[in-house]
Order: structure tokens, then sequence, then C-alpha cells
């Protein structure tokens, strides 16, 4: 009887383990079970960015379709604290999301009293800078450095798709 009770109390754990798994996307068995995971996964990625995007002062007075273009060409961006992102005259032709942590503002030449490469402003989530590349004719250089204040994701479009409704 020991012995028919141990296999009994396995394969319960064993199903419960298996489902929560199956459920979370790891040890996927199924070929079914994986697209299921991959749509759920990409419909809670697209659902967070258009959330993120309606946040941000610059894009959310779009229209629906306006976001349904844009959101395949937009990419996420992990970043470490303490990172630099970029530095005063970088190309200017990306504009980035702040999506979660906070992003710092460098001084770039000391001017206003303010040493070079000290923080002027911050960032916080659902905030938007490098405007300047929704600009069809200047994409001017980067006038101040960033610099990752907390650990963050940074959502970024190129200037090249952006669309003339929202440069206008």
């Amino acid at each position: 009887m020991p012995v028919g009770s141990g296999f009994a109390i396995g394969a319960i754990i064993y199903s419960v383990f298996s489902r929560y798994f199956e459920q979370n996307g790891a040890a996927v068995r199924y070929p079914t079970r994986f697209r299921e995971f991959i749509q759920k996964r990409r419909e809670h990625d697209a659902k967070e960015l258009i959330e993120l995007l309606s946040r941000c002062d610059l894009l959310r007075h779009l229209p629906p379709q306006e976001i349904e273009i844009i959101l395949p060409s937009v990419r996420t961006r992990p970043l470490a604290a303490g990172q630099v992102l970029f530095n005063a005259g970088d190309p200017g032709d990306i504009l980035y999301i702040v999506a979660r942590g906070e992003i710092e503002i460098l001084e770039a030449n000391g001017s206003n009293g303010v040493p070079p490469d000290q923080p002027i402003a911050s960032l916080r989530e659902g905030e938007a800078f490098g405007e300047m590349a929704l600009s069809v004719t200047v994409h001017a250089p980067r006038r101040h450095g960033l610099r990752v204040t907390s650990c963050s994701r940074l959502t970024g479009r190129t200037s090249s798709g952006w669309s003339p409704r929202i440069r206008s």
C-alpha cells in the first residue's frame, strides 16, 4: 500500500508542476501550447506598449489607427543603472520614451554654472526625449547626454518611420 500511495503522490506533483510550467512557457512540449504562449506574450507586450504610448505627452493625441501603424517598429531596450545612453553631440535620430525606471539628463558643456556631466533634470516613466527625431528636415546632434539612474527600459523609434501626423 505505501508504494501505491507514493506513486499517486508523485503523479499529482508531476501533474501540478507540468501544468504550471506549460502555462508559463517553460518546458513546452506541444507545438500548439508553444504557439498559444507566444501569442499571449505578444498580446501582453502590445497592450503594455499601447498603455505606455498613451501616457506619453507627445503621442497620446494619436488615434488608434496611427498607434497601430507605429507599433511594429517600436523597440524596447533594457538598460542598467549608471549606463550612459548617449552623449552630447551624438546623432539625434531616435525618439525615446521611458518605459520603466528613471533617466538623468546631463549638462554637456558646463553652461549656466553647472559642471559638465552633472544631472540637470530627470525623466520618469511615460516621459519622452529626443523629439527632434520627429523633424523631417533636421536631425540635430544631441544637446545633452543621458544616464540611467535606476534599472530602466526604454522604448524607441527611429525618425524614418514616423507618420506626418506625428511630425506636425
